[in-house]
């Protein structure tokens, strides 16, 4: 049994959950989880360890399925594991209701909450920076006597632009039935990301 494919199988797993989460859930605020990784590195961690054990009990094991035989494909477990780990960590042995809830026995259970744990915590960072830059340009948008209409133009101008007019427009109409500049400024980045908060931003100290 080759120690690398072991190790490899964990940072494919690894890489595939800290991408997951930076271009996939926090794809519009990926640049805000590379500032506090803390969790996000924990969270991979997790599946790569994970990935890691399968393996090796797989070689361990030297089960033989359908005439494939992983001691002779040590490479190709140590590929197909790491690949399929999300997949892996949710299987469930036996499930059964309590209070009309259902429970899950197996790895699946154990992830959930780690999953909803570590989570939890990456979003409470990330909320923690996106409050201090909603705030800090909300009281941009608000200055300099800059009316409703004004703050609406100025968002306007910011939107991108690969939106059809009747999509575009339908973001609008939300933001300006919002009469806050600060819940203005929380749906715009909510839509489209903290990059776009920011370019409001550079237009406001531009002006």
């Amino acid at each position: 049994m080759e120690v690398a494919t072991i190790i490899t199988s964990g940072l494919i797993a690894f890489a595939i959950s800290c991408l997951e989460l930076l271009y996939g859930k926090y794809k519009l605020n990926h640049n805000l989880v590379v500032k506090k990784p803390r969790y996000m590195i924990w969270y991979a961690l997790v599946y790569g360890l994970l990935a890691i054990l399968i393996t090796f009990l797989i070689l361990l094991g030297e089960i033989t399925i359908n005439e494939f035989s992983p001691s002779e494909n040590p490479w190709l477990v140590s590929i197909s594991v790491g690949l399929t780990i999300k997949s892996l960590a949710k299987i469930s042995l036996y499930n059964f209701n309590i209070s009309k809830k259902p429970v899950s026995i197996g790895p699946k259970l154990i992830f959930d909450y780690l999953d909803d744990f570590l989570l939890k915590k990456l979003n409470d960072d990330i909320d923690e920076q996106l409050l201090v830059i909603i705030k800090r340009v909300s009281k941009k948008l608000s200055s300099k006597g800059n009316t409703l209409t004004t703050q609406n133009q100025l968002i306007d101008e910011v939107t991108p632009t690969n939106f059809t007019l009747i999509v575009r427009a339908s973001y609008m109409k939300e933001i300006t039935s919002l009469k806050k500049p600060f819940d203005k400024c929380r749906y715009f980045l909510d839509k489209f990301g903290v990059k776009r908060l920011l370019m409001l931003e550079n237009n406001l100290d531009e002006n």
